[in-house]
């Protein structure tokens, strides 16, 4: 309950402080909470707080990364995926999942930061990265908005489907519970609306053009998702045959 609540504290001051201090200027900027501390505070302080942006864009991934392993060792235990997915070394991390993560990131990052630059114009190279950067945080943050709804629309057809099982396993009170699907559920659609419609970076991608580059690069990681778990799981059924 208290991460969640200093979570949402810290979202919403950052934010403020942010469009008290500068205005909407640095839209899209990663460092503009930086700037902001710079010209509130100073230099010194500023640069403080660039080093632990810094240090976040080292961290938060490996902690995603970490953390979401777990969601393909369940899937490897409850034979949706291949088994040795689910494999654990010594220490009971699911490495082959981590692995397989990190992997994929790498070959990614390498495309999109490394290869594509190297073929484009200077002059579009010297953008480059930040525009994939905004581009790839609303496509993310629409996969999150659209996998997230699916927790609610869940509860929704497990109701259905068995209304007397479904009120006997309750942990919290139904009225609260439908409460929270409702502006669950409402709030996945503004998210996906938000993140499709408007434009992180207008100067330089307008609003009439995002929305067609971040759908489709949405939907293109929905279908590559749907073609590997289709593999994934025929692998899965194969090994269960076996």
């Amino acid at each position: 309950l208290w991460g969640a609540l200093l979570v949402l504290i810290g979202y919403f001051v950052a934010t403020f402080g942010v469009l008290v201090v500068l205005g909407t200027a640095p839209t899209g900027n990663p460092f503009a909470l930086a700037l902001t501390v710079e010209k509130a505070l100073g230099a010194v302080a500023g640069i403080i707080v660039a080093i632990l942006i810094m240090c976040n864009f080292v961290i938060t991934p490996a902690i995603y990364n970490y953390a979401y392993a777990r969601l393909l060792l369940v899937g490897g235990i409850d034979q949706r995926l291949p088994v040795k997915i689910a494999r654990l070394n010594k220490n009971r991390v699911p490495v082959n999942a981590i692995m397989m993560q990190t992997i994929v990131a790498m070959i990614f990052a390498g495309v999109v930061y490394i290869i594509i630059p190297a073929f484009a114009p200077v002059a579009t190279a010297a953008t480059l990265n930040s525009d994939v950067y905004n581009v790839v945080i609303s496509a993310s943050t629409l996969v999150w908005a659209i996998s997230t709804a699916f927790l609610f629309i869940n509860l929704v057809k497990f109701y259905l489907n068995d209304p007397k099982a479904f009120r006997a396993n309750l942990i919290f009170p139904a009225p609260m519970l439908w409460l929270c699907i409702v502006l669950g559920t409402l709030t996945c659609i503004v998210s996906i609306v938000g993140a499709l419609v408007y434009s992180l970076i207008p100067q330089q991608i307008d609003n009439g053009h995002w929305w067609i580059i971040v759908g489709g690069i949405t939907l293109i990681c929905l279908v590559v998702a749907s073609i590997g778990a289709m593999l994934a799981r025929s692998e899965a059924d194969w090994e269960r045959i076996s």
